[in-house]
């Protein structure tokens, strides 16, 4: 079995997810498909170090420090800064005997969001049952997020629920 992440190693991923999480702010309600690029250099030269390897492919990064399941439902976020925010918060909420972090801990934190939200915002509404200012009030929060119609025009969008906020059987 592998060595529990030690409480530097979590310092370290947690100070490069708020490095990465300050350029991407801008993002926080639109749809902007995750990628390994979105990784970085910072996160690659700690994935080799805990590895003991020179190397790591970019496929490999993440699961040095996340397990498969738990990079899967990572790789499921609709742009970097909710990918940042959730790989942040699973770091900081995971128990400290671990190896990895666990698919559970990444629901988990999503769950808590969700329910934080619920209060605020009433999930249980559709997006097209949502008055502008009620749409806009989760756009605003990340609730709901814009993408472009589809249709190669820029003056069209639509909103979708982002998937922080779905159920955690949706992952």
């Amino acid at each position: 079995m592998k060595q529990a992440l030690s409480a530097e190693i979590r310092s370290q991923l947690v100070r490069i997810a708020e490095g990465r999480l300050a350029h991407a702010r801008n993002t926080k309600d639109w749809v902007e498909p995750v990628n390994y690029t979105v990784l970085g250099v910072e996160l690659y030269r700690l994935a080799c170090e805990v590895s003991g390897v020179e190397s790591v492919s970019d496929p490999e990064i993440l699961p040095t420090f996340f397990t498969e399941d738990a990079v899967a439902v990572l790789m499921t976020m609709p742009n970097q800064y909710w990918f940042w925010t959730i790989f942040q918060e699973s770091v900081t909420s995971e128990s400290d005997e671990v190896a990895r972090v666990r698919v559970e801990m990444v629901r988990h934190v999503m769950v808590h969001r969700q329910r934080s939200a619920s209060i605020q915002f009433g999930l249980h509404k559709k997006p097209e049952e949502l008055t502008v200012p009620e749409a806009c009030a989760r756009v605003a929060e990340g609730i709901l997020l814009v993408r472009p119609a589809g249709n190669g025009r820029y003056d069209q969008y639509v909103t979708v629920l982002n998937p922080v906020y779905c159920s955690p059987d949706a992952h």
